[in-house]
Order: C-alpha cells, then structure tokens, then sequence
C-alpha cells in the first residue's frame, strides 16, 4: 500500500514532497524485493530487474546531492543485490561496490552518525578478505572507487575505541540503532578474526542482541538484523575455509535464535 502510494506521488505533475521521501521509497523497494524473492513470490530474474532499477534511482539522488545517506542506502542495496547474484563474481563485484559505498559514507558522514557505515564498511571488506579478494593494509577498487584499506590492526583498534565510547556514554536514552551498535561492533570483531568465533564468543554475540531487542526496535529494524545475517552466511557458505565454514555455522545458528524471537514476539 504504501509503494502504491508513492508510486502515485511520483506521476502527479505538480508532485511536492521532500526528496528524503524518495530515499525511504527506494530503500523499501529493496526490501520488498528481497522478501519476495526469499518467499517465493518473485523469481531471480524479476528480483535482479527490481533491485537493478532502485540502484539506478538511487545514483540519481547521488547526482542531486552526495549525501551520506544516500551512499549508506546504495551501500546497502547493494549488499542485497549480492544476495541475489547467481555468481560468484557477481556477488564480489556487488559487495563491493557496498564496501566503496559505505567507505564513503563513514568519511562524509558527522561523527554521531558514522558508525553505521563504519561497521557496515568493514563487514563488507572482511567478506572481501575472506574470499581473497581484498586485502588489509593495501589498495581497493580502482578509477574513482580507488581508496586504501587500513591495517586490520588498526580497525581492531578503532573498533574497540568505539565500543568504549557507546559503553561509556553519559546519556540515558538511545536509539535502536546506538544500543544495536554495539552487538554489530561485535560481529564485526568475529568476522574480522573468524579463528575466534568461539562458541562462548557467539553466545555472547547473541546475548547483545537479545539485551538490545529487549528493551528497544521495531519489527522491521530486527528483520534488518536478520537479514543482514543472511546476506553474510549467504556469501560465506560458498568457502571450503576451516575457520570460516565453523563461523558461518554458528551465524546459522545466531540467525536461526533472533528469528525464533520475532516470531515469537
């Protein structure tokens, strides 16, 4: 109904609303596609045709203004459409163009609201490590997507200032995506080190996001979480790799416990 709706907008000749309405209508685009896809409901090929035609509407809101959100958005629908690729250098091509995507937001974005793209750039890259396709420390992308990665001690290092920072805070209220933060600083840290995805360490992983969904977040923020979880194993169940064939098994096993709690919400 709502897609209706702004489909509607879109044709009036004298349509007035903010652009930010055409951002929110893009990104639940995306998401529609992806359910129905997951569900059923619309084979690969349509689902391929509709993420395709939000990506292209997306990099013209980018043509108007270079926003961090729109770059957090397009980040994202890419992430999605390497869901859906049939290949594997599909899904490496589309992820990234996600890590350039959210590499991009993080450095144009205010302090308060980089540690979305942050975390979300450096799950994209350690994907990209782990199927040798990237490498810490070194050169990615090329043309106008050139940009260097940082030593992964470095980002071990950034990330746990920025868990001392959330866990620190003087403030008493916080929004879904603040207190979420802090469990996807966590997954970050195992994806970026997959020898350590013990299962005490995914226990505990599991725990934040049951403390967080506890006492804050929509539906649809959680289904974000999950989803999010499904794209990873999505992309990790393709690798033969010891360690990362034991990660992506205990994320099946996280993803299966945080979808058994919104249904049983």
């Amino acid at each position: 109904l709502a897609l209706e709706k702004f489909n509607e907008l879109l044709q009036m000749e004298k349509a007035s609303f903010y652009v930010s309405t055409l951002e929110i209508f893009c990104n639940t685009k995306a998401k529609k596609a992806i359910h129905e896809y997951k569900n059923g409901t619309i084979k690969v090929k349509e689902a391929t045709v509709l993420m395709d035609k939000v990506i292209a509407e997306l990099m013209n809101l980018l043509y108007i203004s270079p926003t961090a959100e729109r770059f957090n958005l397009l980040g994202s629908t890419n992430k999605r459409r390497a869901y859906i690729a049939s290949t594997i250098p599909q899904k490496i091509n589309f992820l990234s163009l996600a890590a350039y995507n959210y590499q991009h937001a993080q450095k144009i974005s205010s302090e308060e609201n980089r540690i979305y793209p942050l975390t979300n750039w450096y799950i994209m890259e350690s994907l990209l490590t782990m199927m040798d396709k990237h490498v810490w420390g070194q050169q990615a992308g090329t043309g106008e997507r050139k940009y260097e990665l940082p030593a992964l001690k470095n980002v071990l290092s950034e990330l746990m200032e920025k868990k001392k920072q959330l866990q620190n805070s003087s403030r008493h209220t916080f929004s879904y995506d603040e207190k979420v933060a802090l469990a996807n600083i966590e997954l970050c840290e195992l994806l970026l080190q997959p020898h350590k995805a013990t299962q005490p360490a995914l226990d505990e992983l599991l725990l934040a996001y049951r403390k967080t969904w506890a006492s804050v977040g929509s539906t649809s923020k959680k289904t974000a979480e999950v989803e999010h979880l499904e794209i990873i194993i999505n992309v990790l169940s393709n690798s033969t790799k010891r360690d990362i064939v034991k990660l992506t098994k205990g994320l099946k096993v996280l993803k299966d416990a945080l979808e058994m709690m919104l249904t049983n919400h």
